[in-house]
């Protein structure tokens, strides 16, 4: 297996985030409801990340991509965390599924320090 990487989600990744998301969309959608039309829009892309951008900001939410080399593979998110629990979701584009990308995200995840909402 190639070597992945987990880097928090940044606004300077839009750009490889969209393509990531708009070449998956189809995969995707064979297995979770879909986002709807509006989301690949370019501009509405940009607000919803925006929106996860906030989140994180918040702490009401941690999101993150999987990478090898310079390209993304996948996404990792913790949803509704506090000071003990949350729930951690991913997906991995079609070409780079089956290869343990996601358990090996998700081993990576389990050693970062989530930052504290109370501080």
């Amino acid at each position: 297996m190639d070597r992945v990487s987990v880097k928090a989600l940044r606004l300077q990744d839009e750009a490889l985030l969209y393509e990531f998301e708009c070449e998956n969309r189809t995969y995707f959608e064979r297995s979770v409801t879909s986002r709807g039309d509006t989301y690949y829009e370019p501009e509405s892309f940009h607000q919803a990340l925006q929106q996860l951008l906030s989140e994180q900001a918040d702490v009401d939410g941690c999101y993150y991509l999987m990478w090898c080399d310079d390209t993304i593979v996948g996404r990792r998110d913790v949803h509704h965390t506090d000071a003990d629990t949350g729930e951690v979701g991913y997906r991995v584009g079609a070409e780079h599924g089956g290869r343990g990308y996601a358990t090996a995200a998700l081993r990576q995840l389990l050693t970062f320090e989530l930052p504290d909402s109370n501080d």
